[in-house]
């Protein structure tokens, strides 16, 4: 069995030592390969004609994926991001296993999301998919970040208010959460100031394998953090049952990280 993971660039990506865990603790004979490419042209074509049962999609790719894909699954339509694909004889189906991920990271946290007013910074596939878990649980979501026209159709698409970059008032929120790759393939300022962090607040960084200043800020003001690499592990290890069958992978996983 081949799977892997398309993005650009891949250099961080902890992945494919988390899947060639599960592979080994599960018996399973299979390959998990990194795929870094610079455009998607004819993935679809590559997917099928090597036989590939499924991949991971990661930056930039987890809104362009969706027109190269047959069918989506519900969690797919309702972030309009996939971040998995699954190939069944050739019919490519795209799905969200982020959205388990970031409802399974604030669960082993022990962090309540009902009834919280969370803040995502950034407006890409990952902030499509934090947004729709957010929800999901049944907080009230905001999202903020430098891209008007991501920022514009993330409102469109899923009926939530935008901030402009540089304008949220952080102490309006009780969860941060960080969706942009700030700290792990980019640097520069998060698109709300994180300076004003206070004790009351759940910072919650996507970003996995880096110190990252949005994690620096809120250990400083002693927040409650939830961990990005939790939510890779769980979502992840859903990815890996959804290509195999096979479930409870997630401490394997995370025990890689």
């Amino acid at each position: 069995m081949i799977t892997g993971i398309v993005g650009y660039p891949l250099g961080r990506s902890m992945s494919p030592a988390m899947h060639t865990a599960a592979y080994r603790e599960s018996g399973i004979r299979g390959k998990y390969l990194a795929f870094p490419s610079p455009s998607l042209d004819l993935i679809e074509e590559c997917i099928r004609g090597y036989g590939i049962r499924g991949l991971n999609v990661t930056v930039p790719y987890k809104t362009a994926m969706i027109g190269h894909l047959d069918r989506l699954s519900g969690d797919a339509e309702e972030a309009g991001a996939v971040n998995t694909v699954v190939n069944d004889s050739g019919v490519l189906r795209g799905h969200n296993t982020d959205i388990d991920g970031v409802i399974g990271a604030f669960e082993e946290a022990d962090c309540e999301i009902e009834g919280m007013r969370a803040l995502i910074m950034g407006s890409g596939g990952a902030a499509r998919a934090c947004a729709a878990a957010m929800m999901r649980e049944g907080a009230e979501v905001t999202v903020t970040g430098r891209n008007r026209d991501s920022l514009s159709g993330i409102a469109s698409d899923m009926g939530i208010g935008t901030v402009p970059h540089g304008t949220a008032d952080i102490s309006d929120y009780d969860i941060i959460a960080n969706a942009t790759p700030i700290g792990m393939y980019a640097e520069g300022e998060y698109p709300a100031d994180v300076r004003h962090l206070s004790e009351r607040h759940i910072v919650f960084d996507m970003v996995y394998g880096a110190r990252t200043g949005l994690i620096d800020a809120a250990e400083s003001k002693k927040c409650r953090i939830v961990s990005g690499e939790d939510m890779l592990a769980v979502q992840g290890a859903r990815s890996f049952e959804l290509w195999t069958g096979r479930g409870e992978m997630f401490r394997v996983m995370r025990d890689e990280l």
